[in-house]
């Protein structure tokens, strides 16, 4: 199968669920090292756009302790948080092909979620944070002359 850039991507590529860690496949090295920048704006991305993600982090709210302080409540949360955006690190390695990986990343989740205009803003800002030459600048640009109703020229 073929995203809608051309780039191929496995069928596990085409889920982003959950799966324990001793079910991945080892990490090559030399494969794309996502910045924790790129990898906490996904997180909090995807707890925005994903239904699933947005369930799992309202459930989490579910099992807070009551009666105590706010900020212990905080500190709880930045917690989740970070377990969360941990998970989603592990997840990214499945897209760590040196030059594909990123771009298959983001046809997937421009697939998915690039539907409104606000999307493609927020996935050109996200996809923004990878360095070059990993960088999609290309389709950077294309969101954001989408984004802006207009084609961006190179």
């Amino acid at each position: 199968p073929e995203t809608a850039i051309g780039v191929p991507f496995s069928d596990e590529q085409k889920k982003l669920v959950w799966e324990p860690r001793s079910e991945l496949p080892v990490r090559a090295s030399g494969g794309v090292e996502y910045p924790p920048r790129f990898v906490t704006y996904l997180a909090r991305f995807l707890l925005n756009y994903d239904a699933g993600s947005r369930q799992w982090w309202s459930d989490q709210s579910s099992s807070l302790p009551l009666g105590v302080s706010r900020a212990a409540l905080v500190e709880l949360r930045i917690k989740q948080f970070e377990q969360f955006s941990q998970s989603v690190q592990v997840g990214l390695q499945q897209f760590s092909k040196p030059m594909d990986g990123p771009r298959q990343l983001y046809s997937l989740l421009r697939s998915r979620y690039g539907v409104s205009r606000q999307n493609k803003l927020q996935l050109a800002i996200l996809f923004s944070l990878i360095p070059a030459p990993r960088q999609p600048s290309d389709l950077i640009r294309r969101a954001l002359g989408e984004y802006d109703n207009a084609s961006v020229a190179t």
